[in-house]
């Protein structure tokens, strides 16, 4: 029988999938995209509270209701998680080990792209110059 008990460096992601589904619902009132996902409106209203865990079948049933893949529910999950350590969420302090060499890679690999586009946007303006100096 599998333990209950969280490890102490598990995150709780139901708040972050309870975000996840709100910011994916968008205007959509909720009775219509529970009606669309085969589910009750309590029940989806129990998920967008963060009051119910999401099943692995509501959460297929939301993505093909929203036509969307599994991986981007998930990529908008990571985005809502990371968005509370920016604001407001753990501390660096306080976050585990593995969340914090996973937010160093996120941050190193927007610095890599950053630049990437800032050489882009340079060589943009000197291509600009030339063709207006002509």
């Amino acid at each position: 029988m599998p333990t209950q008990r969280k490890r102490k460096e598990e995150i709780d992601l139901t708040p972050y999938f309870a975000k996840a589904i709100i910011r994916l619902r968008g205007k959509k009132s909720r009775e219509a995209l529970a009606k669309s996902a085969g589910m009750d409106a309590k029940t989806l209203g129990r998920l967008e509270e963060g009051e119910a865990p999401l099943r692995e079948n509501y959460a297929l049933d939301l993505c093909r209701s929203l036509g969307i893949t599994y991986s981007d529910f998930l990529r908008t999950v990571a985005d809502c998680y990371e968005e509370a350590q920016r604001t407001g969420g753990a501390s660096v302090r306080e976050m585990a080990t593995d969340d914090l060499i996973r937010w160093l890679r996120k941050v190193y690999g927007d610095i890599a792209r950053m630049e990437v586009e800032a050489k882009d946007l340079e060589l943009e303006l000197t291509r600009r110059q030339i063709k207006e100096n002509h």
